[in-house]
C-alpha cells in the first residue's frame, strides 16, 4: 500500500508557527501566549519551535519583522515610474485601507504592536527601525519630486514624511476597532489628510 507524503519542510513548520504566533499574541498578548500554545495551534512541538527560534521574544520579533506587509506595498509603490506626489499620496490610501482593514495580518500586527504588555525594548527597537525605514524612504521620494520643482523649496522632506505618516497613524489608532464599516469611516478621513498634507507641500504653497 502506497502512503501519501504528507512530510513538511523546515520552511512551512517555520511559517506556520509564525502564523500561529501572531493569532495568539494578537488575541492574548504576549504575556497570555505559551509556546506550547503556539505549538498546539501550528501542529508543531515545543521542541521544534526552540528549534527555529531562541525564546518567546525571538519569535515575537520575527511575528513582527515578516508579518507586516505594509512595508513591501509601500517600497514597491515607490519604485514605480513617474510617480508623482499626488499619485504616492492617493495610491497610499488604497493601500491603507486594504492592508489594516479588520482580519488582516497587518491589522492583527498594529494591534500586536499597541497592546502595552509587549513593550520591550527589543521590540520598540524594532518598531523605530521600521518607522525609520519607511519615513527616510519617503523622505527620499519627496526630495526627488523636490528636485523637480514639483514641492515647495523651503519643506523639509524627512518633516514632511513624517507628517504624512503621523496622520494615517491617528486615524489608525482612533478607529482601529471598526470592522464592517472600515472603508467607509476610514477612507474619508485619509482624503481629507492626503488633501491638506498635498497642499502643505505644494510648490505653489506661500
Amino acid at each position: 500500500m502506497t502512503t501519501a507524503n504528507t512530510a513538511t519542510t523546515p520552511q512551512n513548520n517555520r511559517d506556520a508557527i509564525l502564523t500561529a504566533a501572531l493569532e495568539l499574541f494578537s488575541q492574548k498578548g504576549v504575556a497570555g501566549s505559551s509556546i506550547r500554545q503556539i505549538a498546539q495551534r501550528a501542529g508543531v512541538s515545543s521542541a521544534l519551535i526552540f528549534h527555529h527560534f531562541e525564546s518567546k521574544e525571538d519569535l515575537l520579533r520575527e511575528v513582527l519583522q515578516n508579518k507586516n506587509t505594509l512595508l513591501d506595498n509601500i517600497f514597491t509603490l515607490l519604485h514605480e515610474p513617474n510617480l508623482n506626489s499626488t499619485a504616492f499620496a492617493n495610491r497610499f490610501i488604497t493601500i491603507y485601507v486594504d492592508v489594516f482593514r479588520p482580519g488582516t495580518t497587518t491589522h492583527q500586527f498594529f494591534r500586536l504592536s499597541m497592546d502595552m504588555n509587549n513593550t520591550t525594548s527589543d521590540v520598540d527597537q524594532l518598531f523605530s527601525e521600521m518607522n525609520s525605514t519607511l519615513s527616510q524612504a519617503i523622505a527620499d521620494f519627496l526630495e526627488q519630486q523636490k528636485d523637480k520643482g514639483a514641492l515647495a523649496d523651503n519643506i523639509n522632506t524627512l518633516q514632511a514624511a513624517q507628517n504624512f505618516l503621523g496622520g494615517f497613524l491617528w486615524i489608525l489608532i482612533n478607529h482601529m476597532h471598526c470592522r464592517d464599516d472600515w472603508a467607509t469611516v476610514v477612507r474619508p478621513l485619509a482624503e481629507s489628510h492626503v488633501a491638506f498634507w498635498l497642499h502643505s507641500i505644494s510648490a505653489h504653497t506661500a
